[in-house]
């Protein structure tokens, strides 16, 4: 995350709008486990760095005018003290799965789809889709950008 976050002024400078993240889980948590061992005793500092670095990144691809897309690992709906969590993006700790979500401009979650049809066995249906379903009871959603349930994962975002 560190490395990301230091090359979006280059990314900006280079004339790009946007950039894509594949995968934003595998790059937290392999930051967490750096920030892990060099945090000594304080067991609970690298979750609220990881947390730190994802705000950092959406604030700084923000003030650069970037846009940002990241996909993530799906992280099942969890029940904590009797508080019931919905399936979001699979980052480390307590922190960065709930409060970096709702920050984002939409949050979406890829599915496939089972083959229907005659152009599923030809290739022609895509089957795979950004689903939006903000009465999903076990996922989190969001959207800022009118995107329907269902869309095409070949979605092009102008």
């Amino acid at each position: 995350l560190e490395a990301l976050l230091a090359a979006l002024p280059g990314i900006a400078k280079a004339g790009y709008d946007a950039f894509v993240t594949d995968d934003l889980s595998v790059l937290a948590e392999r930051s967490f486990r750096r920030l892990h061992a060099a945090a000594g005793k304080n067991a609970y500092l690298p979750y609220t760095q990881i947390a730190n670095l994802l705000f950092e990144l959406r604030d700084a691809a923000r003030a650069l005018n970037l846009h940002a897309m990241m996909n993530a690992h799906a992280m099942a709906a969890w029940i904590e003290e009797g508080v019931r969590y919905l399936g979001r993006p699979k980052l480390p700790g307590k922190l960065a799965p709930r409060h970096f979500p709702p920050v984002c401009d939409f949050v979406l979650r890829a599915q496939l789809l089972p083959p229907t049809g005659m152009g599923a066995s030809t290739g022609e249906e895509w089957p795979g889709v950004y689903r939006f379903a903000p009465l999903d009871p076990d996922w989190y959603t969001k959207d800022r950008l009118d995107i329907p349930d269902k869309s095409p994962m070949n979605l092009c975002f102008q």
